[in-house]
């Protein structure tokens, strides 16, 4: 998925088929009423300014039309997706429901996760992140990443992992009782270190969270 200047809210359900609604779509003007717009990433083959091809078992979902418009995607639960955001201008993305691993390059956007269980590759340059996993996958590893707005994750209080927090000119803040490497288990509440390494519950797969420019969060579903 290619998207630009546009609010993308992406839901896991029980179905098979990949379900995509346009809201909010701005009109034509009445001098183009008739003709056939010409877009160089594409043709907009679904009338909502989306291009929708499928090639070699992957679809590929473009905004190829410059009009604004929000746009609500329905996919199989499963899925894994790739997301990226082509333009400085987006309204956010908000994804829910799904269990398979999700990649999301964001630009100035931010990025809301929410009942997530697969493999998370999150990057933002001007927004925040908020993730709350209803598990950790622990066959590979998730990356988050903000440069100039936090990052807010959220953990079942039981999940196992190594721990890798970053923030460069912010706080780090949780309420799980972390081994930090080297040292014994302890309970931090807060820090300012740039770089904190350690484990939840004796260690599980690698995490990453890192903001550049703001704070990091981690902490446990109530």
């Amino acid at each position: 998925l290619r998207i630009s200047n546009s609010q993308v809210d992406i839901e896991g359900y029980d179905g098979t088929e990949i379900q995509i609604y346009g809201m909010n779509i701005d009109e034509i003007p009445d001098r183009a009423k008739g003709l056939k717009a010409l877009h160089h990433t594409g043709e907009d083959n679904t009338g909502i300014g989306l291009s929708v091809i499928e090639s070699n078992g992957v679809l590929k979902i473009e905004k190829v039309s410059k009009r604004d418009g929000d746009y609500v995607i329905k996919v199989p639960r499963k899925m894994n997706l790739i997301i990226e955001e082509t333009t400085w201008n987006g309204d956010g993305f908000k994804i829910m429901n799904l269990e398979g691993d999700v990649e999301v390059y964001a630009k100035g956007s931010d990025i809301e996760f929410r009942n997530v269980s697969g493999a998370i590759v999150a990057e933002t340059t001007n927004g925040d992140i908020l993730v709350v996993f209803s598990q950790l996958n622990q066959q590979k590893q998730s990356s988050i990443k903000s440069t100039n707005g936090f990052v807010d994750i959220t953990l079942p209080a039981d999940t196992k992992a190594d721990l890798t927090l970053k923030s460069t000119n912010g706080d780090i803040y949780t309420d799980f009782d972390l081994e930090k490497e080297g040292y014994s288990s302890s309970r931090w509440n807060s820090w300012s270190s740039h770089v904190y390494i350690g484990k939840a519950n004796g260690g599980g797969v690698k995490l990453y969270l890192s903001s550049i420019n703001d704070d990091v969060f981690l902490r446990k579903k109530k």
